[in-house]
């Protein structure tokens, strides 16, 4: 995983997080007709571990995907 920042005169490169957490446990449904198909995922578990803090309060980050897919067989 890679972050990056950047604002004027100032640009930050961070390929290294050790605060992610990279195990990643989710929900996915899907559902559609024919060619269209709609999915969701939810990630259940934060994207960052607990020793990832702001002013002392953990960040319960999740993350939602939601989508189209198209289906050509």
């Amino acid at each position: 995983y890679k972050f990056y920042f950047e604002q004027p005169n100032n640009q930050v490169t961070q390929t290294d997080v050790p605060e992610f957490d990279r195990f990643r446990m989710g929900l996915t449904f899907s559902f559609g007709y024919d060619t269209f198909n709609f999915y969701f995922y939810y990630n259940i578990n934060p994207m960052f571990n607990d020793s990832a803090q702001i002013d002392g309060s953990p960040i319960e980050l999740n993350s939602l995907k939601l989508g189209l897919m198209f289906y050509i067989l």
